[in-house]
């Protein structure tokens, strides 16, 4: 998996760009303007290869940004639950194992001072412990939907935008 990366490199940061470009210049960041990982190559289509290769497009993504200006995330969606998750049980394991099975991970901008970024960072739980043995800091979001179930996120942002 990992050659199939390196050469196809130069496609996924290109196709990142693009993406990347259309979204400052036409803000697009206010329609919550996402990149689903499936959306950059077929290559990333498998959901077993969900958790790595968003990784690998997040660090691409990183390093291309002006990080004077905007920050990045990754949102990766964790199937529904009826029980409240516990931060305890969040391991790496348990993200790759409940990878939401219709929904890819998606890649987001904002601009730094970004309000309604900014409410959103408030509203979820840092995962220290997971952090630090990452490059990533790493951070979960869960909500009540209409009680029914609880919406999960895993958010993955450089440990520089903290």
């Amino acid at each position: 998996m990992a050659g199939y990366y390196r050469i196809n490199k130069k496609n996924c940061q290109s196709h990142i760009a693009d993406w990347l470009e259309i979204t400052i210049k036409e803000q697009r960041w206010k329609l919550y303007d996402d990149l689903h990982i499936d959306e950059i190559s077929k290559v990333f289509y498998p959901r077993e290869r969900w958790y790595y290769s968003s990784l690998f497009l997040l660090k691409c993504l990183d390093n291309m940004l002006d990080k004077t200006t905007y920050n990045c995330f990754l949102a990766i969606p964790l199937m529904e639950t009826g029980e409240k998750t516990h931060v305890d049980e969040i391991s790496i394991d348990l993200i790759k194992k409940e990878l939401h099975d219709m929904t890819p991970p998606s890649l987001y901008v904002f601009p730094k001072n970004d309000v309604e970024y900014n409410e959103f960072k408030e509203e979820r739980i840092f995962l220290e412990k997971l952090s630090l043995k990452q490059r990533w800091n790493l951070f979960f979001s869960q909500r009540r939907y209409e009680d029914e179930c609880y919406i999960r996120t895993i958010i993955v942002e450089s440990k520089n935008d903290r």
